[in-house]
């Protein structure tokens, strides 16, 4: 018989419990000591094939006294619930029918993705997206709603069609831009491709080193490419890890939930989760090891896994690693006797205000010392004007536009309800009865205090040697790291509500379905830049007439040069070139592309395309440079183009166009 050879019954042989449960824990093992080892290799020596070699070794070693010595039988347990046996019954054809229309609907949607991949310069992939995506995205969430439902299917089924969904999410930036998405990731690709040309670039920071590892390891031991690796990592290790993750903190038999709350719970929390892991950078890659530590340490017995997460974290980026670590550490020092006796004694109100009190001086310490020392203190007014208008916002209702954006924008305007629902789990949990839980809700609520003082301390600081716009992006990341606190207890919240719903009569559930259903996409729509009557992301992809006009420059050129443009055009030159285009000419050597932004050579830039493109504006990159070619780049989707490119032209040598699309000026010294 066909049953007795059942999909779910290979399914199930294949993802045996306790070995998924093996193999979770020490994939993130290798993985993170990968990270945390090569990154100290690299920084006291390099990542050349001996390097490698050095790291691998260390990192094996250590991998196998820790499976040695670490016994996982006290999470066998884990294999005996949620993991169900396929039943015999006539619901097995409509289950089949149930994966086959939901895997039809994730062809559909690839297929939009791919059919609306562009190398044009986008401000939002939903500009090219046939708007049909949302609708069959609608419709195959309904479908894994559904199949999640089913007990028919193994829970490990159930997460792996979640990891499935999720992946989905996180993959419209790679589907979309053919050239790749976002500026940071271009700057981290060409330095992986120098480090692999040599074996390290300078100067060599503390920071960054971890993503680097991970990247040169897994490209040199697998000949995949650079390019693909750092397009893919953060998406895909989001997508094997997160849901599972969660999943097995919700099946804590405390919490009491049934299996498909859970699971639904993970599907909808996954929504929340999409913004941060969207490209590879090594900030979003510490936010995984981050979140994936924090929910490890609240089970005693993952206490490795959470620790090896921490430092893996701390390897990719302090921002993020120094929460990780004090947390983590925090969590630990719970667990000796010795400070489980302090329990109703004053040194332990002590000892939990000092590690508040480092966590909240902790990152305006980071930031102070990233921004080079220099700074001011901004009008205390201005401030706190700025901070509220931050977390609060402008509360909004409903607008004029269509219901989909109508939704998405009461979600965007009116984020407040998600700090509240945050609020009201504190205050739940605050008052269980299970102490050891409550102690560690408690710190975690006190960890998210410390990192809110530290966000507001970090907005006072005003950067010297920062330019303008970018003020403000290095503490708005804080706020990311308070929800990741708050995050366990916002899943629980969720995955109880959702108890609460199976109780009700079948059209409440009908209705909560479809509703469960509009929020998910329009977390996915509000997730990506906007371009739509309500919000304009401005910053353009980079495109192909960006690297048609570097290279037309490289081809006109005799001797040095260097270029003044924004900096879509300057990593489409990065990206063409590498790191190795400097001018020496400087007492600080510049690269030939405004590459950093907050460098001199971009003030010129801004000097020309905000003041006058003349050749007053020009001179200071002559003699910045040392070149005696100046090139001027200006794109046709830039503010007033029209008339810069008029005036341009009356006070440049030479110029052409790329398309009709970009145009560029020739100076001549």
């Amino acid at each position: 018989m066909i049953k007795d050879i059942s999909l779910f019954k290979v399914m199930k042989t294949i993802f045996w419990p306790n070995v998924a449960n093996k193999l979770y824990h020490y994939s993130l093992w290798l993985i993170s000591l990968i990270i945390s080892l090569g990154a100290i290799v690299y920084y006291f020596y390099a990542l050349n094939w001996l390097g490698l070699v050095i790291s691998l070794i260390l990192s094996l070693t250590i991998f196998k006294l820790l499976t040695k010595y670490q016994s996982l039988a006290n999470t066998a347990n884990y294999s005996q619930t949620g993991y169900n046996q396929p039943q015999k019954n006539p619901q097995e054809l409509r289950a089949y029918l149930l994966l086959v229309l939901y895997l039809i609907s994730q062809i559909i949607l690839y297929f939009y993705l791919l059919s609306a991949r562009s190398g044009r310069p986008l401000i939002s992939p939903w500009e090219v997206v046939n708007d049909n995506f949302f609708i069959a995205y609608g419709v195959s969430t309904l479908f894994i709603i559904i199949i999640l439902f089913k007990k028919y299917f193994s829970s490990t089924f159930r997460l792996i069609i979640i990891s499935v969904h999720y992946f989905l999410a996180l993959a419209i930036a790679i589907g979309v831009y053919r050239l790749g998405y976002g500026f940071d990731p271009f700057i981290h690709q060409a330095a992986l491709e120098l480090i692999d040309l040599q074996g390290f670039i300078l100067p060599k920071t503390p920071y960054y080193l971890g993503q680097y590892s991970l990247i040169i390891t897994l490209h040199k031991i697998s000949s995949l490419k650079i390019a693909e690796l750092s397009v893919f990592l953060v998406p895909v290790l989001a997508a094997l890890s997160l849901p599972i993750t969660i999943y097995r903190f919700l099946k804590n038999e405390t919490l009491n939930l049934g299996a498909a709350p859970r699971l639904i719970g993970v599907l909808l929390i996954s929504s929340l989760l999409i913004r941060p892991f969207i490209i590879t950078t090594p900030q979003n890659l510490s936010y995984l090891f981050l979140i994936l530590s924090i929910f490890n340490s609240l089970d005693r017995k993952n206490r490795v896994s959470a620790w090896l997460t921490a430092l893996a974290s701390a390897a990719i980026h302090p921002l993020t690693g120094l929460p990780a670590l004090i947390w983590i550490i925090w969590v630990s020092l719970h667990e000796l006797n010795y400070f489980r006796q302090l329990k109703n004694n004053q040194r332990q109100k002590y000892l939990r205000y000092g590690a508040s009190f480092l966590l909240a001086i902790s990152l305006p310490l980071v930031l102070y010392l990233g921004g080079g020392g220099k700074f001011h203190l901004k009008n205390i007014n201005n401030w706190l004007l700025e901070k509220y208008n931050t977390l609060i916002g402008h509360p909004g209702l409903f607008g004029a536009e269509n219901i989909f954006l109508n939704l998405v924008y009461f979600l965007i305007n009116n984020y407040q309800i998600v700090l509240l629902i945050g609020l009201l789990g504190i205050v739940i949990f605050y008052y269980r009865k299970d102490e050891s839980e409550q102690r560690l809700f408690k710190n975690l609520t006190i960890t998210a205090t410390a990192l809110f003082i530290a966000y507001l301390l970090s907005g006072w600081l005003q950067f010297t040697n920062v330019i303008s716009y970018e003020q403000a992006s290095y503490s708005q990341r804080i706020p990311w790291l308070i929800f990741f606190f708050l995050l366990p207890i916002l899943v629980i919240v969720i995955s109880r509500a959702i108890t609460l719903i199976f109780q009700e009569p079948g059209a409440v559930k009908v209705i909560c379905l479809f509703l469960a259903t509009g929020l998910m996409s329009a977390a996915l729509y509000g997730a990506y830049p906007r371009f739509d009557k309500y919000h304009n992301s401005r910053g353009y992809s980079t495109s192909d007439y960006d690297f048609k006009a570097v290279r037309a420059i490289e081809a006109d050129s005799h001797g040095p040069y260097v270029v003044l443009a924004n900096q879509q055009v300057s990593v489409a030159a990065l990206s063409e070139f590498g790191f190795n285009r400097y001018l020496n000419s400087s007492p600080e050597q510049i690269y030939f592309y405004p590459i950093p932004t907050g460098g001199p050579l971009y003030q010129y830039y801004l000097d020309m395309v905000y003041k006058k493109p003349d050749r007053e504006n020009v001179a200071g990159a002559f003699t910045l440079s040392g070149a005696d070619t100046v090139y001027l780049i200006i794109n046709r989707y830039w503010n007033n183009s029209r008339q810069l490119i008029a005036e341009a032209k009356v006070t440049a040598d030479a110029w052409w166009s790329i398309d009709q699309e970009i145009f560029i000026f020739k100076y001549q010294r």
